[in-house]
């Protein structure tokens, strides 16, 4: 399949960070139309593109107003002032809202009907259905329901982003003016469905449901009007530092801040009102560019629940069949036995899980140390630390609170870990701890022993399902004593000092990064080849980009796989001819982050927490470790080479911006996640 994405702004030496993001939330939304894709997936692309362009506008749009707001006008790397990005970004986010809703009208609804889903429309419901539809609402939504006044001479009420929301004008019976507005929220809880009785496999979507029936909620007035719209407000919010204080309850007091944050974008359905828009864009400070008029559903959320559906199975991606590469042995055993690299979600996470688990109810264990960023909802691996600590075991977790949009869920468990007797660490307030580690310390004949786990992804056995990381459990002494060197730096128990095999945010990781690439320059500048492979979900650092540059230029080649925004111009004479940059968007988001250098043949294989940005070189606690073993480089290497080679999943970028797929006619198709899991498959054991 052949296929183009936006194009980036026309810079000469980089790329705007926030328009390459676009242009990779285009590819995702591409794929709701790739045919290749089974039909809920294709579906499913939908809600994942509108979901991560909420989370754009939320942190990133909200970041360039406040620049805009406070006059700043210095450009970025690309030569983009605030104010041009947002111009380029508004044009291109309401291009992408309108081809998503052409997309999910126009094509992946009829299709679903064609298979016996389907979602009707208020107008093609039977009289039965309509009367159960209304019934539904009266009996369970409408009595839920608690509308808001909107006083003209009062503020706007305080509004909750992402919420489905209904603004009602009503006047006395037999008036033709309004006389009141009420702002009537919805409830996410709420089911996004109404299943209906004639037609198995048939619902209604409550949001046309309620918007057609909500006048019956106000028998006593004059419904002039019913205008659905929804607010994206600012999640950036600033925590007040008390050194005295708490640090899970200093956060849960700043997140009542991102709760207040103001509107930044305003979502409407055609026919609004233009007295009611003008009026509440001039309450919220909005302009006409802060205002999308939304051809479908305002609520995407819906999606979720079509896709949950059962009995769609054939609609969907055949079952991913991880490699479970243990049968419940005492893993220290198998462990000491060689290294094991685990290519998620082709591996299974189990393995990983099953040995917190087992070393949390291990006699000989004495000593657990874990770092925690994201973790799923029931996490068994804190389940699996409080048993730890319940068993006696020294337990300490460095547990970040300022994981954005999981900080709620972080302070639970951060009381939740303290009360069950571990030690709960948390990063300094100007850093995030990122890393991603587990320690584990057994006593073996008389000594102690550590057995280490390091990945490029976080400890959620439910998104390990989803995507791809690459991770290492080993028995190597020396990880175990850099692992311990690092938790009494953490601790303060010892300054910082450079540690032999392992390279740290924000002490020495960039420099690392920078005399890697350097060394494969000096390599090539003395005659010799030199190669890089680098997979990461992002490059945006300036300094890192000028490294790649001046590598290229003295000959080095460089095969870049980044998944998402990178503002680093491949393929111009002079500059960048020897480096080229592809995007894998396919059924698993490609996550990992692996750094390989050739090195006079030397080859050298590393694996880390962070990207290349300068929030992970710089602003968070991060690590980079090496593969020893010669095998798992070996691993490594064929995964890159591998994905490299993708000519169906992959996106070229080229020295314009422009991204494209390979016309695959008369070649061979490679499609690197789907070799991966029937290789895996093949292996299961």
């Amino acid at each position: 399949m052949g296929g183009k994405t936006e194009k980036d702004s026309p810079g000469t030496r980089f790329f705007n960070r926030e328009l390459s993001w676009l242009a990779f939330n285009d590819r995702v939304l591409l794929e709701s139309k790739n045919r290749r894709n089974p039909l809920l997936e294709r579906l499913r692309f939908i809600e994942i593109a509108t979901s991560n362009l909420d989370e754009f506008f939320m942190v990133r749009v909200a970041g360039l107003k406040g620049l805009k707001n406070i006059g700043i006008k210095t450009p970025d790397i690309s030569g983009l002032s605030p104010e041009t990005q947002l111009e380029e970004i508004y044009t291109r986010a309401k291009a992408l809202l309108t081809t998503r809703d052409k997309i999910l009208k126009g094509s992946l609804l009829p299709q679903l009907k064609k298979q016996g889903l389907v979602i009707k429309t208020l107008k093609d419901l039977s009289e039965t259905d309509k009367f159960y539809v209304s019934q539904f609402l009266q009996e369970k939504i409408f009595p839920k329901l608690k509308p808001v006044t909107i006083d003209p001479k009062k503020p706007f009420p305080r509004v909750v982003g992402k919420v489905l929301y209904f603004v009602i004008s009503l006047g006395e019976v037999g008036q033709d003016q309004g006389q009141k507005l009420m702002l009537v929220p919805i409830s996410p809880r709420m089911p996004k469905l109404i299943p209906l009785v004639e037609a198995p496999q048939s619902f209604a979507l409550t949001e046309a449901a309620v918007r057609h029936y909500l006048s019956s909620m106000f028998p006593d007035a004059y419904v002039q009007g019913i205008y659905p719209c929804r607010f994206t407000q600012d999640a950036n919010f600033q925590i007040v530092i008390d050194s005295e204080g708490w640090p899970p309850r200093q956060m849960g007091l700043a997140l009542g801040k991102r709760a207040k944050g103001p509107v930044i974008r305003l979502e409407v359905a055609p026919g609004m009102d233009e007295q009611i828009l003008t009026m509440i864009k001039g309450k919220l400070n909005l302009d006409d560019r802060d205002v999308y008029w939304i051809q479908g559903p305002l609520d995407i959320g819906f999606v979720q629940k079509v896709y949950g559906l059962k009995g769609w199975q054939h609609l969907k991606y055949p079952k991913n069949l991880p490699r479970i590469n243990y049968h419940h042995r005492n893993l220290f055993q198998l462990i000491r036995e060689k290294d094991h690299l685990l290519h998620h979600p082709y591996d299974s996470f189990r393995l990983v899980l099953a040995l917190l688990q087992q070393g949390a109810r291990d006699p000989q264990v004495t000593e657990i140390f874990q770092s925690l960023y994201r973790v799923s909802h029931r996490s068994p691996m804190i389940k699996a630390l409080k048993e730890a600590a319940s068993q006696g075991k020294q337990v300490t977790v460095m547990l970040e609170l300022k994981a954005r949009f999981d900080e709620a869920a972080n302070v639970r468990w951060a009381k939740d870990l303290e009360q069950a007797g571990c030690r709960v660490l948390y990063s300094p307030w100007h850093l995030k701890a990122h890393c991603k580690m587990l320690q584990i310390f057994r006593w073996e004949q008389g000594e102690i022993r550590g057995y280490t786990h390091l990945g490029t992804g976080n400890y959620n056995e439910e998104t390990a399902k989803a995507y791809t990381d690459m991770s290492l459990i080993t028995a190597d002494e020396a990880f175990a004593q850099e692992g311990r060197q690092l938790l009494k730096m953490l601790t303060g128990q010892q300054p910082w000092k450079p540690m032999k095999q392992w390279a740290v945010a924000p002490q020495d990781l960039r420099s690392t990064f920078l005399n890697l690439i350097k060394r494969e320059q000096n390599h090539c500048s003395e005659g010799k080849p030199g190669l890089i492979m680098a997979k990461m979900n992002s490059l945006v650092d300036q300094e890192i980009i000028e490294a790649l540059y001046q590598a290229s230029q003295a000959g080095v080649k460089i095969k870049l796989l980044v998944r998402g925004s990178c503002c680093l111009v491949p393929g111009v004479a002079g500059m960048s001819e020897h480096i080229g940059v592809r995007s894998i968007v396919g059924r698993f988001l490609e996550h990992s982050r692996v750094f390989y250098f050739l090195n006079n043949h030397q080859e050298e294989v590393y694996l880390s927490s962070a990207d290349w940005m300068p929030r992970n070189l710089d602003h968070r606690i991060e690590l980079l470790f090496p593969l020893v073993d010669k095998s798992l480089k070996t691993v490594a290497k064929e995964m890159l080479e591998i994905e490299w080679q993708d000519n169906v999943q992959s996106w070229e970028l080229n020295a314009q911006g422009s991204y494209s797929k390979d016309e695959i006619q008369g070649k061979k198709r490679v499609n690197a996640q789907s070799i991966f899991m029937v290789k895996k498959r093949d292996l299961r054991g």
